[in-house]
C-alpha cells in the first residue's frame, strides 16, 4: 500500500496576558508620570506546513522531519501548545483519517488504526514536551520556554506513522490527513 499522508498544521497565535497600567497621580512635589506594561508580542510561523509521509507497510513507520516552528516572544515564560483540529469524533482524534475532494470521509469513512506521533527537540531555552498519542483536540503542551527569544527556529520536530498492512487502500482521489493546530501564548 503506498498512499501518501498529508499533515496540515494549522496556527493560531493566542495571547493571554494581564495588562496593568498603572498611572501616577501628579503631586505639588512631582510631576506626573505615566507608568505602564510592556505591549506583549508572541508570533509562531510554520515552515512546511504540509507534511507527506508514504505509507508503506513494508517501510512503516513512516517519518518526516520537514517542519520547523519559529517563535519569538518578548514574554517569558511562554508555550506552544498542539490539538487535533480536524473535527472528527473523540474516538478519531489523533488518527489520520480518509480525507476525498475537501472533506473527510464521505466515500470511505476510515482511519489508520494507530495513531500518528509527534516529537521536537530542545533548543536553548525552549523545551520540546513529550507527548503520548493520540493528539486530540485538547491542546497539550508541545514546547514550553523559559526565556525571551526572537526568531527562534524549533527544529527538528518529527512526525511518526506506523502503517499495518491491514490499514484499508483508499480509493484514487483520496488521502489520508490530520489537521493540527499550533498556539503559542504567554504570560
Amino acid at each position: 500500500m503506498r498512499d501518501r499522508l498529508i499533515i496540515l498544521a494549522g496556527f493560531l497565535l493566542l495571547v493571554s496576558v494581564v495588562m496593568v497600567g498603572p498611572v501616577a497621580a501628579a503631586t505639588a512635589n512631582a510631576p506626573s508620570a505615566v507608568l505602564g506594561n510592556v505591549k506583549v508580542a508572541v508570533s509562531l510561523a510554520l515552515v512546511n506546513s504540509t507534511i507527506y509521509l508514504d505509507l508503506d507497510p513494508a517501510a512503516s513507520p513512516a517519518q518526516n522531519t520537514s517542519l520547523a516552528l519559529i517563535a519569538s516572544s518578548n514574554q517569558q515564560p511562554f508555550t506552544i501548545t498542539v490539538n487535533d483540529n480536524t473535527g472528527r469524533i473523540v474516538a478519531e482524534q489523533g488518527f489520520m483519517g480518509n480525507y476525498t475532494s475537501g472533506a473527510y470521509g464521505p466515500v470511505v469513512n476510515t482511519t489508520l488504526a494507530s495513531s500518528i506521533g509527534l516529537s521536537g527537540t530542545t533548543n536553548a531555552s525552549t523545551t520540546a514536551v513529550a507527548i503520548t498519542p493520540p493528539i486530540t483536540s485538547t491542546p497539550v503542551n508541545f514546547y514550553t520556554a523559559t526565556a525571551k527569544v526572537t526568531n527562534q527556529y524549533l527544529m527538528p520536530n518529527t512526525f511518526t506513522q506506523a502503517v499495518a498492512v491491514a490499514d484499508p487502500v483508499l480509493p484514487t482521489n483520496s488521502v489520508y490527513r490530520i489537521d493540527l493546530q499550533f498556539t503559542i501564548s504567554a504570560t
